[in-house]
């Protein structure tokens, strides 16, 4: 790893019942990220089976909310180029499926991506989105680690 890392978190919110995304990083036009670590955790007491997908978007979310990246290592002083939306209230354009999961929501969606990490290019975005609108809200955390290049 040789850039800036960050991690986005956002803690105990409520999924809604919306086919929407849980998370949304959008490069900026000149700075690159490679994604290392993706996890998700739900604070339900009830199985729920939750079709996930991890995507490229080819266009942008809009609304939502905003989440803002901090630098693992405290020398870091700059800011993340990447932008975090959360539940935005209309999703970007899909573009290539990465992965797909129907995630028991009772165990964390874990991602570990050391070896080949994803790519996000400039101008794109990458989502993991509520393949289907769940049948009732649950509250539900995340956290992304990503490294800007």
């Amino acid at each position: 790893m040789s850039g800036l890392i960050y991690t986005a978190t956002r803690s105990n919110f409520s999924s809604g019942t919306a086919l929407t995304d849980l998370f949304v990083l959008g490069t900026s036009s000149a700075v690159p990220i490679l994604v290392h670590e993706i996890r998700v955790t739900s604070a339900n007491l009830t199985d729920v089976r939750q079709p996930l997908r991890l995507i490229r978007r080819t266009a942008g979310p809009t609304g939502g909310a905003s989440v803002t990246p901090e630098p693992i290592n405290l020398r870091n002083t700059v800011a993340a180029a990447t932008t975090v939306t959360s539940l935005p209230t209309s999703v970007g354009t899909a573009g290539d499926l990465l992965e797909s999961e129907l995630w028991s929501i009772l165990m964390p969606y874990s991602r570990l991506i050391s070896v080949k990490p994803y790519i996000v290019p400039v101008s794109s975005w990458l989502a993991l989105e509520l393949a289907a609108a769940p049948g009732s809200a649950y509250n539900v955390s995340f956290v992304v680690k990503f490294e800007e290049l």
